[in-house]
């Protein structure tokens, strides 16, 4: 949350399925999409105004392996250059992470192996994205300046 002078820190939360447990996991500056890796072990986690992708190990339900700041869990694992936001975020079944890339008008794709892919679509704010279509290969992506989908 913002108000002009100050940013307030975000929160990433774990919840169990049956809600007998909601405890706070970490707090990060603009936390923003949310994916568990293929093997369910990894939570990532883009940030947005500082164009991070973080990753946290799941030590456990509600825990996460601790980061370099006792208040920041986990690690920064790509960081965009320049002026581009890190928005929505969703991890491919082959465990590549996508994200919406605000400014740049691209879906940035990070590779398990650590590359760097940007798919530019025809809009400055991709925001929400969605797998879909029979084989879950589409990409359905939020054009939030053009109002499209």
């Amino acid at each position: 949350m913002q108000d002009g002078d100050t940013l307030r820190m975000g929160r990433r939360y774990f919840a169990a399925a049956d809600g007998s447990m909601i405890k706070k996991i970490a707090s990060i500056p603009v936390a923003n999409g949310a994916g568990l890796s293929p093997d369910g072990k990894t939570v990532n986690v883009s940030d947005t105004i500082v164009g991070r992708l973080r990753a946290m190990m799941m030590t456990g339900p509600g825990t996460v392996s601790p980061g370099p700041l006792l208040s920041m869990p986990g690690t920064v694992m790509q960081m965009l250059l320049g002026y581009q936001w890190a928005d929505s975020l969703k991890v491919a079944h082959g465990g590549n992470i996508c994200v919406g890339t605000i400014y740049t008008g691209a879906i940035t794709v990070f590779s398990p192996e650590g590359d760097i892919e940007q798919l530019h679509v025809p809009d400055m704010f991709p925001t929400n994205l969605c797998f879909g279509g029979a084989d879950m290969r589409g990409l359905w992506i939020t054009a939030s300046s053009t109002g499209k989908i």
